[in-house]
């Protein structure tokens, strides 16, 4: 990771903890700073789970790639000598026929390198640079921080309603 994104997550940290500590002890701890305090751990929970990282790697070409190009290069050879028959070469003067064997040969050979030449290149991959176990429990956290406390809001706001009405039947 760069300096600037190790400082951005440092200060992130700081804030998030300084504001903690002075709504705790200062400014009492309110549902509406611990709204904040979860909209914020949230927000730095989504900022860690974005970073991430790539690598490019030269890729050579495996025997899957170089043995599939030559079979198939043999395949077609020996089919295009069962459609055409034996072919007839003639070089310096000597005549050569090509039969099912020699076709295939020749497949083979330009199939291979065709696999070797398709399975070489370039592949970039991407990866994760901060672990999941550290910011799914920050999300975790700051959704229970904003949603979470509602609930506890509303079970003392219906013991107060029960109260009330027990008062109400004296």
């Amino acid at each position: 990771m760069s300096t600037i994104v190790i400082s951005i997550l440092i200060i992130a940290a700081v804030l998030i903890l300084g504001f903690s500590l002075w709504s705790f002890f200062k400014g009492g701890w309110k549902i509406l700073h611990q709204k904040i305090i979860g909209i914020s751990i949230f927000a730095y929970g989504c900022y860690l789970a974005t970073l991430t990282g790539s690598a490019t790697v030269l890729v050579l070409p495996g025997v899957g790639a170089i043995g599939g190009g030559a079979l198939v290069g043999a395949g077609a050879g020996w089919l295009t000598w069962a459609i055409i028959g034996t072919v007839g070469v003639a070089t310096g003067g000597a005549g050569i026929a090509l039969g099912s064997l020699g076709m295939a040969l020749i497949g083979l050979t330009f199939g291979a390198v065709g696999g070797a030449v398709g399975g070489f290149g370039l592949k970039t991959t991407s990866y994760p640079l901060v672990n999941p176990i550290f910011w799914v429990p920050l999300l975790i956290l700051g959704i229970y921080f904003c949603v979470g406390l509602r609930r506890k809001r509303l079970y003392k706001l219906e013991q107060r309603q029960a109260l009330i009405e027990m008062r109400s039947c004296d």
